[in-house]
């Protein structure tokens, strides 16, 4: 049974990296990605337990800029997104529903030790509710119906704020609306387009001119308010909207109603005029002992299909903490730039084809990763690791192509 996960798992992950490079350096990144199922926590770990010369794995990151693998990702994103869109286009409208397409936006924070090539910088942790040195990654998925599949379609290692001369680095909301457009574009190469998807992203990628380019571009966007905007009351006082909502919440109790199938759900809808996207829908739930303030720009976008779209968002929140408990993503301790983002882009197609493999298998992600890491050897043998004459090297060995050559 592991043999054939195993089996499952690579081929899964060679679907994903689709580029042309030798049996040799496919095996070596191989061993790289899967690395986090072998208990080997940095490249000199995995060197040891594989028997090959570490210089080699070093090698093979440096064959490939970071830039192509990120290319890749996005390729292979897109090919996957039009196959679905195309599908959609000629379906009935049960499987539309079912099968719907929601672009998520979000980022993470990994807190690390040393300079990583210049990307470690002080930035916000929501998982520690502080700012801490750390490295932080966007990542703009399509999730899938209710979350069965998934496909990713951008990553961006956020760089420190530049100083000096130049253009600063991308806010979210930039970052995100390039993104977009990147995708839109290349979606109208085949002919198709983005229009009618749902977009949930954070607040803080929710500002005003991507609300705006939503609305241009035929997407639902699903966010929270935040606390620090300002909202019109009655067409008279502009008020934060803490003490607006709070003031909504109070007088109109009353009025908040259960959703349909979440009976423990009550919600209270209406339209506000916001000052930096004007009139939207809004909607307010309580959620697990908070209130949550969603809008929209559908305003005949039901209640229920808000909360759901807003939830989806979760599953990108899933794909990071994967990333960081059981992908690798702890392993990367590099020093060198290049090195750091193509092993984080490694680990973003690990992600990929493991979701792809266990939707295949009909398992849970974790379950699959659980089964895999108890007997790694099951991995390193479907490799050809232990093939001396393929894979090992002596530790002042050549380079790739030298060795093509």
């Amino acid at each position: 049974m592991i043999s054939y996960y195993s089996e499952a798992l690579l081929q899964a992950i060679l679907k994903v990296i689709r580029c042309r490079i030798s049996m040799r350096d496919r095996r070596l990144l191989l061993l790289i990605i899967l690395s986090p199922l072998m208990s080997a926590r940095s490249l000199k770990d995995l060197a040891e337990t594989c028997m090959i010369g570490k210089n080699s794995l070093y090698t093979v990151l440096d064959s490939r800029l970071p830039l192509s693998w990120l290319a890749g990702i996005q390729r292979e994103g897109i090919s996957r997104l039009a196959s679905h869109v195309q599908r959609l286009k000629h379906a009935d409208s049960s499987v539309r529903s079912r099968e719907c397409i929601t672009l998520c936006a979000d980022d993470s924070t990994r807190t690390v030790c040393g300079d990583f090539g210049g990307l470690a910088h002080p930035c916000y942790s929501g998982a520690e509710k502080r700012a801490v040195k750390g490295l932080r990654t966007r990542a703009l998925i399509a999730v899938i119906g209710e979350g069965n599949k998934h496909i990713i379609l951008d990553v961006h290692v956020v760089p420190p704020k530049s100083s000096g001369r130049g253009r600063p680095r991308y806010s979210e909301g930039e970052w995100l609306v390039a993104s977009l457009k990147r995708i839109e574009s290349q979606l109208n190469d085949y002919g198709l387009s983005a229009k009618g998807c749902y977009l949930s992203v954070d607040s803080s990628y929710a500002a005003g001119y991507v609300l705006r380019y939503a609305e241009d571009a035929g997407l639902k966007l699903v966010s929270e308010v935040k606390g620090s905007l300002k909202v019109c009351w009655h067409n008279i006082l502009w008020l934060p909207a803490n003490l607006y909502f709070f003031v909504i919440e109070t007088l109109y109790q009353k009025k908040f109603r259960f959703l349909t199938g979440e009976f423990d759900t009550p919600y209270y809808r209406h339209k506000a005029r916001i000052r930096v996207y004007g009139e939207v829908l809004v909607v307010l739930m309580h959620i697990g002992g908070e209130t949550k303030r969603f809008f929209t720009n559908d305003a005949n976008m039901k209640s229920l299909t808000i909360r759901r779209v807003a939830r989806r968002r979760w599953q990108l929140e899933q794909v990071f903490w994967n990333l960081k408990q059981l992908l690798g993503l702890p392993g990367i301790h590099n020093q060198r730039k290049d090195r750091v983002l193509v092993r984080i882009y490694l680990c973003f197609i690990f992600a990929q084809a493991i979701k792809d493999c266990s939707g295949n298998l009909n398992i849970t992600m974790r379950k699959l990763h659980k089964i895999l890491e108890r007997n790694p050897q099951a991995i390193i043998e479907k490799i050809n690791c232990w093939c001396a004459s393929v894979l090992y090297d002596p530790a002042n060995e050549s380079s790739i192509q030298e060795l093509a050559a």
